[in-house]
């Protein structure tokens, strides 16, 4: 039983899904200071399972109870939730998924329960994780919890056979694994990818287990064809497709449900085995699938917890590891994927036991390796598995690690961490090596696959890192494919190393006497044009910050500005669309009263291909280069300014919910960061965000409610803030509303709420 007294105590149902949410919220709750119990790894082997769970419970001062519709349906965890209230325990439920409570006597009861407590939306596709779990941490420590768990280490329990001691975790070595944790390419729209595999000739695929299809795409990673499409049992049709592979002859193998399906690369059916023919043998939720040199193929059956060998002729060989999953080393608990190494040793993702079990061909066990916990050598539920050309394992635990190991189980390296910015990843389902050497990650929440390089040489410096990040920005998606031409979705482009920013002593001077700053620009010849009064003033400064002259330009009343690298000035209000060039000579305007979604902008940007972002009343709108209506997103928040950084990706501060919205350069949702709070916990101090800006080095520059201008890497991470407070120069005397940064990005000009004066700082 647990010998040591922890805060929290975990409850949920043993699926795959909540089994990998379970283990990144103890990694995230570990992260934050708190100590929590969980029965896989603070039951001892041989322990009391029912006793023990009684005592870890008895021991806690609150339960977490991770809710999802089998929940309800497990006896277990609803005695854990009504032993705890009755225990007056604090409750936290989190709910990953809607559900219907008062549908059943179990679901009335626990509404009863938990109802008088405020519950924490974790739902895959509609809440923002990052997000609900900072309002969670923050809930557990308003009641006193997280002081005590701080700094403690979860390391689990590593249990290997009598007889076959486990290898020993060893320092990690450099220079495993890709050569840069940024990939080299990313590949969009691929619904909930679940199985990898790839041809001699180079064909990639990918198996949609939502879409219940099997895509196919050319060396180009250009898709070419689908496989399936409609539900059905067999004869080429999928119901849920999990792990492919290719064959020796080159033939594409798809297992899912109860069968295995064989078909050409250009989708032609050409066999299948299994189903619940009782004549013949079945297979029962198929995983993963990986086959050797000898041509057999090997299944991993989660449901059956076992390992299913057939020919290639689809024929039966063997089953091995059937029995209870609970009798430990040599016997699998849920197994996910499934690699072979060039020796024919069998490597199998073992999810509930949170290890990788390693077999030889034959079925026999060898050892064990791997972990439940958070530092080094850790596997939480692994939920796929890879081996490369060295025999090298790379494993993805905790739905966003890759765990690099070499072939005997000493751990070496590892990379990636949750989030949905390229180089991070979101709930790992999906990972195979080619023969190249390139690595490929497939993620559902993101529903892409990310490629990296892991045998050769750097292929990229970080200069031509930068190149491709520009060329990428301009590279347009068909469907599911990457392509050069088509005007759909823009390919995420590798991001940037962010550096923290230093603007202490930094201050330069102050342009005074100017009432209502709506707006800043500044050229690149170093001009500043401030849009101010209600009028339609637009004035322009000399790079001394000189007043050079003055213009009020009727119909701009209250515009935003913003100057294009080819000093062209555009100014936007709710009735027209004007640019000027650095004279202030209207060069172009356009009537835009009638224009469709058109409304009163709070302040505009300039992206790729020319466009114009405008963020509005409830929404933000895109236009075309010509000033045309292009299209309208982010609709129903608050933003008040609007920012795009330098591979596109379009940053809206929502004001009432106090977050930074991020959106692709079509205006696709990508992540969301920031949330209430104060200082002294300023990464989570974004409340009532009024204006945004970026640097050269893709930092996010906040100006809040609480007179502080608070500094961010582009994925949201929190660096560094402003907030001496005064009206002295170099000081806040308000919220910053209206920020800009030269296009040399060394200046830094804003200016405050109520203030007659905009501020200007140098950044470097």
């Amino acid at each position: 039983m647990a010998s040591e007294r922890k805060e929290l105590f975990i409850s949920y149902r043993r699926e795959p899904t909540t089994l990998q949410f379970v283990g990144r919220l103890i990694h995230d709750l570990e992260q934050s200071g708190f100590s929590v119990w969980l029965d896989t790894r603070d039951i001892q082997p041989g322990g009391d399972w029912h006793g023990a769970i009684g005592i870890g419970l008895t021991k806690c001062r609150a339960i977490i109870p991770v809710m999802t519709k089998d929940y309800l349906n497990s006896r277990h965890c609803v005695n854990e939730l009504y032993t705890a209230d009755g225990d007056r325990k604090h409750i936290f439920p989190v709910f990953l998924e809607d559900i219907d409570l008062n549908a059943s006597e179990t679901g009335q009861g626990i509404k009863y329960v938990v109802s008088s407590v405020n519950w924490t939306m974790c739902r895959q596709g509609v809440d923002d994780y990052n997000l609900s779990i900072s309002k969670l941490v923050n809930a557990m420590k308003l009641k006193g919890l997280g002081a005590d768990g701080a700094g403690q280490d979860s390391t689990g329990t590593a249990a290997a056979s009598a007889t076959t001691q486990a290898p020993t975790v060893v320092p990690p070595t450099p220079v495993i694994g890709p050569k840069t944790t940024m990939p080299f390419k990313v590949i969009r729209d691929v619904e909930s990818p679940e199985g990898i595999t790839t041809s001699k000739e180079g064909h990639l695929i990918v198996s949609s287990m939502s879409g219940h299809k099997v895509l196919v795409f050319n060396p180009k990673y250009e898709k070419v064809s689908d496989i399936g499409g409609e539900m059905g049992l067999g004869m080429g049709h999928f119901i849920l497709p999990d792990g492919v592979a290719v064959d020796r002859e080159g033939n594409l193998l798809v297992v899912g449900q109860f069968f295995i399906q064989k078909f050409n690369i250009d989708g032609d059916f050409l066999g299948q085995a299994g189903g619940t023919d009782p004549k013949g043998f079945q297979i029962d939720a198929p995983r993963g699938i990986a086959i050797n040199k000898n041509g057999w193929i090997y299944i991993a059956e989660q449901k059956k917890n076992r390992i299913m060998v057939i020919n290639s002729d689809l024929s039966f060989i063997k089953t091995f590891t059937d029995g209870d999953p609970l009798l430990g080393s040599g016997h699998l608990n849920l197994p996910q994927g499934i690699a072979i190494s060039s020796s024919g040793t069998v490597y199998v993702a073992d999810m509930m036991n949170h290890a990788i079990q390693v077999f030889d061909k034959d079925g026999n066990y060898q050892f064990r390796f791997g972990k439940m916990g958070t530092g080094p050598g850790s596997t939480t539920a692994p939920a796929a598995i890879a081996i490369d050309s060295k025999d090298n394992v790379y494993v993805a635990a905790a739905a966003a690690t890759v765990s690099i190991f070499d072939s005997k189980g000493n751990f070496l390296h590892s990379f990636g961490e949750y989030g949905s910015e390229v180089g991070k990843f979101s709930q790992i389902r999906a990972l195979h090596i080619d023969e190249a050497g390139v690595l490929y990650v497939g993620e559902w929440m993101s529903n892409r696959i990310q490629l990296f390089n892991t045998l050769k040489e750097d292929v990229t410096t970080r200069e031509e890192l930068k190149r491709e990040s520009q060329n990428v920005a301009d590279r347009q998606y068909n469907g599911s494919s990457v392509v050069q031409d088509s005007p759909k979705k823009d390919e995420v482009t590798i991001s940037k190393v962010s550096s923290t920013p230093r603007i202490q002593k930094g201050y330069v001077c102050t342009i005074n006497d100017i009432s209502e700053v709506h707006s800043i620009a500044i050229s690149r010849s170093g001009h500043v044009v401030i849009s101010s009064g209600s009028e339609g003033k637009l004035s322009t400064y000399n790079e001394a910050y000189e007043l050079i002259s003055s213009k009020v330009v009727s119909g701009l009343n209250m515009c935003a500005i913003t100057i294009s690298q080819e000093d062209i000035l555009l100014a936007a209000s709710v009735c027209k669309i004007c640019k000027f060039d650095m004279q202030l000579n209207e060069v172009m305007s356009v009537n835009a009263s009638d224009m469709k979604e058109w409304t009163n902008p709070f302040g505009i940007a300039l992206g790729i291909k020319g466009r114009l972002y405008a963020a509005a009343v409830e929404k933000a709108i895109i236009l075309n280069y010509d000033l045309t209506y292009y299209k309208v997103f982010a609709e129903k928040y608050k933003p008040f300014s609007i920012a795009v950084n330098s591979s596109g990706h379009v940053y809206l501060p929502d004001l009432t919910a106090h977050t930074i919205h991020v959106f692709s350069s079509e205006g696709e949702p990508l992540f969301t960061f920031g949330g209430p709070g104060r200082p002294p916990v300023p990464q989570f101090s974004l409340l009532g965000p009024l204006s945004i800006a970026i640097d050269h080095d893709d930092n996010v520059y906040v100006g809040v409610a609480m007179k502080s201008l608070n500094i961010f890497s582009q994925e949201g991470k929190f660096l560094s803030v402003l907030t001496s407070s005064g009206n002295k120069p170099g000081q806040l005397d308000d919220t910053p509303t209206a920020l800009c940064i030269d296009h040399s990005h060394q200046m830094m000009l804003f200016t405050e709420k109520n203030a007659s004066r905009v501020q200007v700082f140098k950044l470097k």
